[in-house]
């Protein structure tokens, strides 16, 4: 291959490089979230889309979520869940972009994750 083709793929991969068709950063935004409010048709599609992730779906409880939305226009929620054998309440962070949302962290490192982004979440007792 010549010097000069050499310079034109590696141009090109750069530029490809750059493209993001989603809009959306990947991860999520470290930055502080401002608050968001969630519609409750948004709030049933988190319940909807966390569902793949729980063991037992059909025994699932969601507690009260909040919300919060990033400049790169993610948002990620917060809130607590019971399901399984046990039904103790667990926090959750998830992340929405269009109609998708994917679990983020659970326990205490939800918790921690939420209150560092500002939607400060606590435990609940069982």
């Amino acid at each position: 291959m010549a010097w000069g083709n050499v310079h034109a793929v590696v141009l090109i991969g750069l530029v490809l490089a750059g493209c993001n068709t989603t809009g959306i950063n990947d991860g999520p935004d470290v930055s502080i979230a401002q608050p968001y409010e969630l519609s409750e048709e948004q709030q049933e599609l988190v319940r909807q889309n966390l569902q793949i992730y729980l063991t037992d779906p059909s025994s699932s409880e969601f507690g009260p979520m909040l919300a919060g939305q990033f400049p790169n226009g993610q948002i990620m929620i917060c809130g607590h869940i019971r399901a399984g054998v046990f039904k103790t309440w667990t926090a959750y962070s998830a992340y929405a972009s269009g109609q998708r949302v994917w679990m983020g962290n659970k326990g205490s490192a939800a918790i921690a994750i939420c209150r560092d982004r500002n939607i400060p979440i606590k435990s609940i007792a069982p």
